[in-house]
């Protein structure tokens, strides 16, 4: 079996097609999972809301406090439990 390589532009020339898209479909979920893990509401605009963390980002590391650095927090001790095999593959 061998792996399809495929560019972004690929990818997004798949999210443009009409009609049902299981790639799209996929699109919109992990959106709503980002969406979900910052805590940010759907209904309000995402760049604000960006802005507004990344302000409070810069405030806490201006006064020298912790910030969580990307990927899982240091309190998940299996982190096992948070990696999966399932993802989208193109085969040719």
């Amino acid at each position: 079996m061998k792996a399809h390589v495929m560019s972004l532009r690929d990818l997004y020339r798949l999210l443009e097609q009409p009609g049902k898209n299981p790639i799209r479909d996929l699109h919109a979920e992990l959106d709503k999972a980002v969406m979900q893990a910052y805590g940010f509401d759907e209904e309000q605009d995402v760049l604000s809301q960006l802005l507004a963390l990344n302000l409070a980002v810069a405030e806490k590391e201006a006064a020298e406090k912790p910030v969580q650095p990307p990927g899982l927090p240091e309190w998940v001790k299996d982190k096992k439990q948070f990696v999966s095999g399932d993802c989208v593959r193109f085969e040719e």
